[in-house]
């Protein structure tokens, strides 16, 4: 057993050394050295993979046999001599950790990527919409982060807007507690020259909402919605507003009267939601699926969580972190679902032991993913695995590394790959 002890500075050497001196008698076989990157000409790969991860924490570093084992500190007495005894075969789990460099209010947020014919024209919508400017926005990409409802939103140019996957995403929608701010929402839009349709004390989707829908400039259909009565008799059938053929909002060609809402602001009454949640608001995403039962294995897996409501053609999961209201509607002829596209949608956390925690269910479930680590894409490095749902509904659990970097979304990204599918999920796993 080689154990060496990477530090930075004579004083950190001093004390490994002499742990070294404490250790090298026991063993014929064992050997433990401190080593001083400040006067060492190479970094070994396995070092350099670690300070990517852990930055400045990453000090003292202990490899076993050039496997990373321990960061941050000098190990114990007991740890090397479980070292020396045992042996390793892997790096250590604890060193595969790391910690975001993008800080948000929550442990977790929903991050929605969106196809795009034009950035600019995007940007003008959900800027509107959220009455928040995009922290980062370059000619081919745009990224939106929000406090409240919490979540990751990056707009994706692709000018052909062909079709980069197989699944439909139906509806996107911010759920509120408070009539208030759909009123917002509706002046914000009325004044920046969007269309939208309202609907009031309506039932749908096996529940009593009041509501406002609007298209984005490529269909990507949004609602802003208040859930005033949690259950309902009434599901989601072809005359409900989520399957009809809404007009698109095209930036600066509205007319003078496309965007009167249905009911006077003068009869407003100010109502609250029936169903409580976390926060002020929460992120929901309406998916269309083939097969509910086979999708409800997939979401219990994705979110270690139950759904709150089943139907013969409906599920809905409402998950406090990260805060989301999630539906799935079955709809038997997929083919025709509307003219957005949502590329992928995803989980944005802090450490990486929840990528961990996902992928450990992932395969006791026997789902499949893909994994991607310390990968530069859409202008940050991130680690991340990728996981479709049965119906091509592309997911990703991600932790952005670093900020900041030079590489957008090209051909040869993940996000246009065609990915495995998870198209034979056992309904059974719902149960």
């Amino acid at each position: 057993m080689k154990i060496d002890i990477y530090v930075q500075g004579d004083r950190d050497l001093a004390v490994a050394n002499s742990l070294s001196d404490s250790y090298l008698l026991k063993q014929s076989d064992f050997q433990l050295a401190g080593i001083n990157l400040d006067e060492s000409e190479e970094i070994p790969a396995s070092v350099l993979e670690v300070m990517m991860l852990k930055k400045e924490k990453t000090f003292p570093l202990t490899l076993a046999n050039g496997y990373p084992v321990l960061s941050g500190r000098f190990p114990q007495a007991e740890e090397i001599d479980r070292l020396a005894t045992e042996g390793i075969e892997k790096p250590a789990v604890l060193v595969d950790r790391a910690l975001s460099a993008v800080h948000f209010s929550t442990e977790k947020r929903i991050h929605c990527n969106i196809i795009v014919r034009d950035v600019y024209r995007s940007v003008v919508f959900y800027r509107t919409l959220f009455n928040q400017n995009p922290v980062k926005h370059k000619k081919d990409y745009a990224k939106f982060e929000l406090e409240e409802p919490p979540l990751n939103l990056s707009l994706l140019q692709n000018e052909e807007f062909g079709n980069s996957g197989q699944g439909s995403i139906n509806h996107l929608g911010i759920q509120v507690k408070d009539s208030n701010a759909i009123l917002e929402a509706k002046e914000r839009l009325t004044k920046a020259g969007f269309k939208f349709e309202e609907e009031v004390e309506t039932a749908g989707c096996y529940a009593v909402q009041t509501k406002i829908w609007v298209p984005d400039p490529d269909g990507n259909l949004w609602e802003v919605f208040l859930v005033i009565e949690p259950e309902a008799t009434q599901g989601c059938t072809s005359e409900c507003i989520c399957y009809q053929e809404m007009s698109q909002n095209s930036v600066g060609s509205v007319t003078e009267n496309c965007c009167q809402p249905t009911t006077n602001n003068g009869d407003y009454q100010r109502v609250f939601s029936a169903v409580d949640f976390p926060g002020e608001k929460r992120i929901h995403a309406n998916i269309i699926t083939r097969d509910v039962k086979r999708s409800l294995a997939y979401y219990q897996t994705l979110f270690d969580a139950k759904p709150v409501k089943i139907k013969s053609d409906y599920a809905k999961f409402e998950i406090d972190e990260p805060r989301l209201n999630l539906s799935i509607l079955q709809k038997d002829d997929i083919d025709d679902f509307g003219e957005g596209l949502i590329n992928h949608l995803g989980i944005q956390v802090k450490d990486s032991e929840a990528i961990a925690e996902v992928k450990e269910r992932l395969i006791q479930a026997g789902l499949n993913f893909e994994e991607e680590k310390q990968e530069a894409c859409c202008y940050a490095v991130q680690t991340k695995i990728w996981a479709p749902d049965p119906d091509g509904n592309r997911w990703e659990v991600f932790i952005v590394v670093e900020a900041e970097a030079d590489e957008g979304c090209g051909p040869d990204c993940i996000c246009y790959y065609e990915m495995m599918q998870n198209a034979d999920v056992k309904a059974s796993v719902a149960a």
